[in-house]
């Protein structure tokens, strides 16, 4: 063996050791070289990452001094609206096309569906503490914008005197200031600018407790009339008016 390796080309031994060295590496897993091939991209392709879904604000409340004013974005549910016995003004506003309100006691009796999807406008709540009672009211908004909502008591502290005049649209209805009242008989006039085919009311009411009592309805058939209601004490008084269907717009004459 040792003539024979003699004779080798020094180039063919050169080739024996680094074969050997080759074949050693591959036996050895310390020294193995391990590729690793990441995700294709396709050409153009843009990565996209989801938008979070926005949070719907909460409405805020502030109740002060007898007022209470609610402000607020879309549907809402408001619970713990604190209300005692007597008559409240709902006004309500919004930037959008509808707002649909109730406002509700813990029996679901009191003002539902009170704006009629009105994007503004006022009306009256009651709280005779019988019908509907004291204690805790909750709100419903349905709105498609922002919207805001004042709930207060009349200001009695100057109420006016007989006769009160109110002008109002079918559709809109009005709200009459405090007025002071005696015993008796009131009398309402109206003047219609069209021929009405439905029934409209006034409905008086006691401002303090919420009362009211009852008013013949103006009814379809003619554009001016009159109707009476009894006042059952000497107090302040507040009316709402709600003209009947057909009758455009109108004037309502509120006399003693």
């Amino acid at each position: 063996m040792g003539p024979v390796m003699g004779k080798m080309p020094a180039i063919l031994i050169m080739a024996f050791i680094i074969l050997a060295i080759a074949l050693g590496g591959c036996a050895n897993p310390a020294q193995r070289i391990v590729v690793t091939v990441g995700p294709s991209a396709t050409p153009g392709a843009e990565t996209v990452t989801p938008s979070p879904t926005p949070a719907i604000a909460r409405p805020t409340v502030i109740a002060s001094g007898g007022v209470t004013v609610a402000r607020g974005s879309g549907d809402q549910l408001i619970k713990g609206i604190r209300l005692g016995e007597g008559v409240y003004t709902v006004n309500w506003s919004g930037s959008g096309t509808f707002v649909s309100l109730s406002l509700t006691d813990m029996d679901g009796n009191g003002g539902a569906d009170i704006s009629k999807g009105r994007i503004s406008g006022e009306k009256l709540l009651t709280v005779d503490g019988s019908t509907v009672l004291s204690g805790e009211f909750t709100l419903m908004v349905a709105s498609d914008s922002d919207w805001v909502i004042n709930i207060s008591r009349p200001d009695t502290s100057s109420p006016s005197s007989l006769p009160q005049v109110v002008s109002c649209g079918e559709l809109d209805g009005a709200v009459t200031r405090p007025f002071r009242a005696h015993a008796g008989i009131i009398r309402i006039s109206y003047t219609l600018s069209r021929m009405p085919y439905g029934t409209g009311h006034v409905d008086i009411y006691e401002v303090s407790t919420g009362r009211p009592f009852y008013t013949r309805p103006i009814t379809g058939g003619a554009t001016v009339g009159q109707s009476t209601a009894e006042a059952p004490s000497d107090g302040v008084y507040i009316a709402q008016v709600t003209l009947p269907e057909g009758a455009s717009y109108g004037d309502i004459t509120i006399s003693q």
